[in-house]
C-alpha cells in the first residue's frame, strides 16, 4: 500500500554512483542530438542509476529502446523533416493555434484530442477560448483533420485514454462554460490574438485567485460512446480532495487499478507547487490522495529551482513509476523526468529528457523557445511518438514578421501562434 512519498534532489542524499551520474548527464546535455549519443554504457548499480529507463546489466546502463545516452536519462527522439512547421500534427491551418494532446488508436485511425483555441487566437486566450477538439488521422504524425467538438470553451489540457468498458475518456481541466474574469474573444483572425487583448487576458490570469473550488481547478472528464462521441460528462468520485489540483494525469497500472497525478500549486505566480497522487480501483473512483499528514501534495514541491507541471505519469513494464513533465526553471522551458521504483522515494534527472531543439533528417535543427505539454503514445507496449505544444516562434526566425518575439510571446505581438507538435521516438525497429 502507498502511504509516503518524497522527493530525492540532492546527489549527496544517494551516494557516490548518483553523483557520478548526475555529472556525466549534466555533461551529456550539451553533447551530441539524441539520435546519435551512445545508448547506455554508464556505470550502474542498480536500475534507478539508468533512471529506471534501462537495466542495469553488469554494472553498465542498457536502455531500453525509447531512452538514450550513457543513463538512459534522455528520450530517443528521431529526426523529423526539414523545416520549422514540418511535423505540425494539428492544427492543418495557419490561422489557428492549439497546445498539445492526446492520441488514441483504435481499429487502424489515430485519434487526437488537444487543446484548440477558439476564434483563431493564439494561446494568449486560452483561459478564455480553449476547447477540447477531437480529430482524425490514418498515422500517428498526422496531419489531424478536425471532427467533432468534445467540449466547448472553457475547457483545457485535453488526457484521453481508454476506460475498462472500451470508451474513450477525456480528462480535462474547465467547466465548459467561461468564467466571469475570462469571457471569450471575439477579435482575432489569424491565429494569434491581438496584443491589447492579450495583455489584458494576462492581467486576469495573474490576478485570478486559484481557488480549490473553482472549476478551472477541478477534475473532470468527457466519455464517448466512440471516439466521435456522443460526449457525455462522468462523474468522478474521490475520498479527499478532487479540487485544487490541476492537469490530471491517470494511469492504469499492471495490477489493474488506476493511479492519477496533477500539480498542486497555492498561487499562480509561485509558492508552494508539487504533485497530487492518487489510487483508485477503477478510473472513476471512488480516488484517495497518497502522501503525508495533510499536506495537499504526494510529491513536495520541486520550486525552486525547477517549477515543473504537465505531468505524463506511467508504469513501466519493469514496474518502475515515471512522471513525464514540463518545467520552466532549470531545464529551460523544456521537458523534466521524475521517477520512483516503488511509487514512494522519488527521484528528479538533472537533465531534460527533451529539449526545446528539434533536430531534421538534413543536419540542420530548428531552435524553438519552449516545448511544453508532453503526452507519449504507446504502442504494442513501447512508445512511439511524443507529442507537445510549441510556439511556431523560434529562433531560427522562419516567419519575418515574428523577429521581435521574445521568452514566452505572450507580450509581443502576433507571437502566441502555436501548434500541437509530434515527434517519433526510436522503438528499435
Amino acid at each position: 500500500k502507498l502511504q509516503f512519498l518524497y522527493l530525492i534532489d540532492n546527489p549527496v542524499m544517494v551516494g557516490p554512483m548518483m553523483s557520478v551520474m548526475l555529472c556525466a548527464a549534466v555533461a551529456a546535455a550539451a553533447g551530441q542530438p539524441a539520435h546519435l549519443r551512445p545508448k547506455g554504457g554508464g556505470a550502474c548499480t542498480t536500475g534507478l542509476d539508468c533512471q529506471l529507463n534501462g537495466a542495469c546489466e553488469a554494472g553498465r546502463c542498457v536502455c531500453d529502446a525509447a531512452w538514450t545516452d550513457a543513463h538512459c536519462e534522455v528520450l530517443h527522439l528521431l529526426p523529423t523533416p526539414p523545416g520549422a512547421a514540418s511535423s505540425k500534427a494539428y492544427p492543418p491551418s495557419q490561422n489557428m493555434s492549439s497546445w498539445g494532446g492526446t492520441v488514441v488508436e483504435m481499429n487502424g485511425t489515430y485519434h487526437l484530442y488537444t487543446s484548440e483555441m477558439g476564434g483563431h487566437c493564439g494561446l494568449g486566450a486560452w483561459q478564455h477560448n480553449s476547447m477540447i477538439r477531437h480529430a482524425v488521422s490514418d498515422t500517428p504524425e498526422g496531419p489531424f483533420t478536425a471532427q467533432d467538438e468534445v467540449l466547448g470553451y472553457f475547457a483545457h489540457n485535453a488526457h484521453a485514454m481508454l476506460d475498462e468498458a472500451g470508451r474513450v475518456a477525456v480528462w480535462y481541466i474547465g467547466s465548459g462554460s467561461p468564467s466571469g474574469n475570462h469571457p471569450y474573444i471575439s477579435n482575432c483572425t489569424n491565429g494569434t490574438t491581438p496584443l491589447p487583448t492579450r495583455r489584458a487576458a494576462a492581467a486576469a490570469a495573474t490576478t485570478a485567485a486559484y481557488d480549490s473550488a473553482a472549476d478551472t481547478t477541478t477534475w473532470h472528464v468527457r466519455v464517448g460512446q466512440t471516439p466521435h462521441g456522443p460526449w457525455t460528462t462522468q462523474p468522478v468520485v474521490c475520498n479527499g480532495r478532487c479540487k485544487g489540483p490541476d492537469n490530471p494525469s491517470p494511469t492504469r497500472l499492471q495490477n489493474g487499478t488506476y493511479m492519477i497525478a496533477s500539480i498542486f500549486r497555492t498561487t499562480s505566480s509561485g509558492g508552494l507547487w508539487g504533485y497530487t497522487l492518487a489510487t483508485a480501483p477503477s478510473m472513476y473512483g471512488p480516488w484517495v490522495k497518497i502522501g503525508a499528514g495533510g499536506q495537499n501534495w504526494s510529491i513536495p514541491s520541486v520550486w525552486p529551482p525547477k517549477k515543473c507541471e504537465d505531468p505524463f505519469l506511467w508504469q513501466d513494464a519493469r514496474g518502475g513509476f515515471h512522471i513525464m513533465n514540463h518545467c520552466y526553471g532549470g531545464y529551460g522551458d523544456t521537458g523534466g523526468h521524475l521517477y520512483s521504483a516503488d511509487g514512494l522515494a522519488w527521484h528528479q534527472s538533472p537533465v531534460a529528457p527533451w529539449n526545446a531543439t528539434v533536430d531534421h533528417t538534413d543536419g540542420s535543427s530548428t531552435e524553438y523557445l519552449q516545448r511544453q505539454r508532453p503526452k507519449m503514445l504507446m504502442r504494442n507496449g513501447q512508445f512511439t511518438h511524443l507529442y507537445t505544444g510549441l510556439p511556431l516562434h523560434n529562433k531560427n526566425d522562419p516567419f519575418p514578421w515574428q523577429r521581435w518575439c521574445t521568452g514566452s510571446g505572450m507580450t509581443t505581438p502576433d507571437c502566441d501562434l502555436t501548434e500541437t507538435h509530434v515527434q517519433a521516438i526510436y522503438t528499435g525497429a
